[in-house]
């Protein structure tokens, strides 16, 4: 402790020459970090979408129109190994909320997972999982529905604890309509928190329900096809082969792993680079500062001082300084990536998301660690190096 303490003493006392040296180690750690950061949240600003999704889930859909395609796609699609498949069928319907209208999607009565087809700021089709109270697998019996959490709150309010919905659904062809009560047995969270307020709105959040006897009576305004596969090249081709259209993010996950495989690259070949630029002068500007307290050593060294206890000191204070321009450095930095994201937001209205990931975070540890080590040792060694007698000579 007390070592450190007359470290800093020191580098009070030899601010100037410090300073001079830290310009340079502060504007190329600066420039490191922010490079790193400014790569690392382009790319996850690029994919923050996709790379939560599952590459495995693939959704597609039909129309009146495709049965033939439908029925291609089903028999080939057995073939496929480690792929499973289900049913969705969304109708139009009214609710018995405020009268409402919104979509009865009917699921199958096992689900072994529900998701949404999305899309991101730059355009990008992945899938969200739909969490159903934290389940991953779902059971609906015919009586039974699923709605949103603000649809839930508001029917135990309303209600109590037995919820019910009623559901109005149209035939086919304009043959009348038909009222069936649905059990309310959970919620579903809408990913982005974004509900429609049940009383205000006049369309619904959609409601989940199982019923095979709705969709022998009524016409499907859409039907999907939500496939979990292990060969999601294979699927996918079959989709494009037949013109159907798919939501995955494999592709999309495909590119942004090369991209960043690039990104990564490129960051190791920077670091090396300005390691080197650095070092050389780091080397040089250590040197000038231990020429300016040649007779300072000479001095403690003719009091008794050892070369050991002289290279102790040069070699804290040479970690000091180090230190300090590292977290100046990473306050520096922060600092312009927040100015950017405010640029961002004010000019564009995006909300952009400030990322370091850990192979980063990692890589410049070791870079700014191995470089002040390294040259605090140099410059620890080259103190010890002073010829005393020589210089004192010379001095007087």
């Amino acid at each position: 402790m007390r070592m450190i303490s007359h470290a800093i003493m020191m580098v009070r006392k030899n601010i100037k020459s410090y300073m001079l040296l830290s310009v340079t180690v502060l504007i190329s750690f600066t420039v490191m970090l922010v490079y790193l950061i400014y790569t690392d949240s382009n790319i996850y600003n690029k994919y923050r979408g996709i790379l939560g999704s599952d590459e495995e889930i693939i959704i597609t859909g039909t129309s009146e129109g495709q049965s033939r395609e439908l029925n291609m796609f089903i028999d080939q699609i057995e073939n496929i190994d480690n792929t499973h498949y289900y049913f969705i069928s969304e109708l139009l319907v009214d609710n018995n909320i405020e009268g409402q209208q919104c979509e009865a999607i009917v699921l199958p009565k096992y689900v072994w997972g529900l998701f949404e087809g999305e899309d991101d700021e730059n355009g990008y089709l992945y899938n969200t999982r739909v969490d159903i109270a934290g389940k991953k697998e779902i059971r609906l019996k015919n009586d039974e529905a699923i709605v949103s959490k603000a649809e839930y709150d508001y029917l135990e309010k309303t209600q109590g604890e037995e919820k019910y919905i009623s559901l109005t659904f149209f035939e086919r062809e304009g043959f009348g309509e038909f009222t069936k009560k649905y059990k309310v047995v959970d919620k579903y969270e809408i990913p982005d928190g974004e509900y429609r307020n049940p009383i205000e709105c006049s369309v619904g959040d959609p409601v989940y329900i199982s019923d095979g006897y709705v969709l022998e009576k009524c016409a499907s305004e859409s039907r999907h096809i939500v496939i979990k596969t292990d060969n999601p090249e294979m699927v996918l081709q079959l989709i494009e082969n037949l013109g159907m259209p798919r939501t995955s993010a494999y592709m999309h996950i495909n590119e942004a792993i090369k991209e960043k495989n690039i990104v990564v690259k490129n960051k190791y070949i920077i670091a090396m680079v300005l390691f080197v630029l650095l070092g050389v002068n780091l080397y040089s500007s250590f040197l000038n500062a231990l020429s300016e307290r040649k007779f300072e050593i000479g001095v403690k060294r003719a009091l008794g001082a050892g070369k050991g206890s002289i290279m102790l000191q040069f070699l804290t204070e040479g970690l000091f300084v180090m230190f300090m321009n590292v977290v100046v450095a990473v306050i520096s930095s922060a600092t312009i990536m927040m100015a950017y994201k405010y640029f961002k937001y004010v000019t564009d209205g995006y909300v952009y998301v400030i990322y370091l990931s850990k192979q980063s975070a990692i890589l410049y540890c070791m870079f700014t660690f191995f470089l002040s080590l390294l040259f605090s040792l140099i410059f620890a060694y080259k103190s010890s190096c002073v010829e005393v007698i020589k210089y004192l000579k010379e001095e007087l």
